[in-house]
């Protein structure tokens, strides 16, 4: 008969520590560390919990716990500072966390996009933390999606707005490339489009080589291809008007090209089709006045 041995001390000790997230249930991954929840200051609940998932948390149920729904009250909206616990712990982890995993990539480019739709300072600290070229891994490992799409091209949009410095240093980074393939690969997605046109439009603000270099690659076309595509969308139809006024203010042959690809009866149909409606109407009546037609 074997004799009976207590169980070791370290074996229970590690058995003790292991820990799962409170959300999906797995493990700590490599590259998928499990952290401290910031919603726990909220009440007396204790967990631990991926920063993906935290992420998602805070979107669906805004500043309450997980657990307990608590505390009474809270407002449904999401809080800067767990926003800021979830991009800390993506744009610091490893490969695997920013390009492997479609989830982190997503909900990582969502919390860029979030965090910097606030104040310029934290835009810059964001830069300063390697935002850019971890949305640029993102969008690069799962363009295919078109969450990630979307949400990429919304973390662009953010980053660069009111600074040419930060448009020129995404563009150095290849974010007009990444703008026009999520173009591309999601034509079908009205959602992916219009913020493909915010973040076309943003990035080539404040210069004429990048309005020109978008040019170059194939912007022209895919704008008209959407604004037909989408001529029942409003919002794609006015953003769509609004990158043609950023684009036409390159150069005259920019505006030629433009007249080709068929741009102004495009912004026609808009403004007949959303003839109620002042957003598209503003933008298409701007355009058709950036084409030099009255």
């Amino acid at each position: 008969r074997e004799a009976w041995a207590a169980p070791c001390p370290c074996e229970e000790k590690e058995e003790e520590e292991e820990e799962c997230c409170l959300i999906c249930m797995e493990e700590a991954r490599p590259g998928e560390p499990l952290m401290r929840s910031p919603l726990e200051v909220t009440c007396n609940c204790a967990y631990k919990i991926h920063s993906a998932c935290m992420a998602k948390s805070v979107v669906s149920y805004g500043p309450r716990c997980p657990v307990c729904r608590g505390p009474e009250g809270a407002p449904l909206s999401p809080v800067p500072d767990a926003l800021r616990e979830a991009v800390t712990s993506w744009l610091t982890g490893g490969a695997a966390a920013r390009t492997k995993h479609g989830v982190v990539a997503r909900w990582g480019c969502w919390a860029v996009c979030a965090l910097a739709y606030g104040t310029d300072g934290m835009r810059e600290q964001l830069m300063r933390a390697g935002a850019a070229p971890r949305v640029m891994a993102a969008m690069k490992a799962h363009g295919g999606h078109p969450d990630v799409a979307e949400q990429g091209c919304r973390a662009i949009e953010n980053l660069c707005y009111q600074s040419p410095r930060r448009c020129m240093e995404l563009w150095r980074r290849g974010a007009a490339a990444f703008i026009l393939a999520a173009m591309k690969a999601h034509m079908d997605c009205a959602r992916v489009v219009e913020h493909c046109f915010w973040a076309m439009k943003n990035l080539a603000t404040y210069s004429n080589f990048v309005r020109t270099r978008l040019v170059e690659n194939g912007a022209v076309e895919l704008i008209v291809a959407a604004m037909e595509t989408y001529v029942g969308d409003a919002d794609v139809s006015e953003q769509g008007c609004r990158a043609i006024i950023n684009l036409a203010c390159a150069s005259d042959a920019v505006r030629a090209r433009l007249m080709r690809a068929g741009a102004a009866a495009h912004i026609a149909a808009a403004l007949e089709v959303h003839a109620g409606n002042a957003g598209v109407a503003v933008a298409g009546l701007a355009a058709i006045e950036c084409l030099g037609l009255e």
